[in-house]
């Protein structure tokens, strides 16, 4: 078999660095804009999910589900597809009824209890939806709080932050992700408040699909995920 294609530890070590600026973030992110155009499914989602709506918060999660995740869901079985939408409602409402504290939780506020409840709420989620499905679900959630990954960001972070000290993709290393993401945001955000980088972002940004949307903004986590998206996936698939 082919080895399996990665960035070297010094690759990932300065695109690690790069982001912890604001040029260096910001030019990642506008290079996710002019590439990846499904970027459009995640502005929906979030708008059909923060109607409050039932029918409209699981097409939401649908959406990003068959077009952010398709590989797992043309491989999911036709029972699991049948019952999916059940499965998901089920983890909203157990989401709202068990892990409400989550909703006013954000990166900046992570702590031992937070952690907990992640933990747990992640786990469930695994089991209906995949590793890289749950961390898509929990972000449409909250935004805020939650990061998203895909085999290639994790495999990376895992690789070279972890130490190897649990299995990759597991539910602790999901939370040795979160801890990542807090300290590259952390260092991101010394100069500049989430709110004037994302003002930036979106005015650097070639498209007009943020003016249909007035009322969306995008997250530093959902920024930091098209810096990782463009400085580990991509350029994996064009240049190795």
């Amino acid at each position: 078999m082919p080895a399996k294609r990665e960035l070297t530890k010094k690759e990932f070590d300065l695109f690690v660095e790069s982001i912890q600026g604001r040029n260096g973030f910001l030019s990642y992110c506008k290079s996710f804009h002019e590439k990846e155009k499904r970027d459009l499914v995640y502005v929906i989602s979030c708008d059909l999910f923060s109607s409050g709506n039932k029918l409209k918060q699981l097409a939401s999660i649908d959406i990003i589900l068959m077009i952010w995740n398709m590989a797992w869901y043309i491989k999911t079985s036709k029972k699991q597809k049948i019952n999916l939408d059940e499965d998901i409602w089920g983890l909203i409402e157990k989401y709202n009824d068990n892990y409400s504290i989550l909703r006013s939780k954000s990166i900046s506020s992570f702590d031992e209890e937070t952690r907990k409840l992640v933990k747990q709420i992640f786990e469930e989620s695994e089991k209906k939806l995949g590793r890289v499905g749950a961390s898509k679900f929990l972000h449409i959630l909250n935004p805020k709080l939650f990061p998203l990954w895909d085999t290639k960001i994790a495999h990376h972070y895992h690789k070279y932050r972890h130490q190897r000290r649990h299995r990759e993709m597991s539910v602790d290393c999901y939370i040795k992700f979160i801890e990542d993401n807090i300290h590259i945001t952390r260092n991101l955000l010394k100069d500049i408040s989430e709110e004037d980088l994302w003002r930036q972002h979106k005015n650097e940004v070639p498209s007009d699909m943020f003016k249909n949307f007035p009322k969306f903004g995008e997250t530093v986590l959902k920024m930091l995920d098209e810096c990782n998206y463009s400085g580990i996936t991509e350029k994996l698939r064009k240049h190795y």
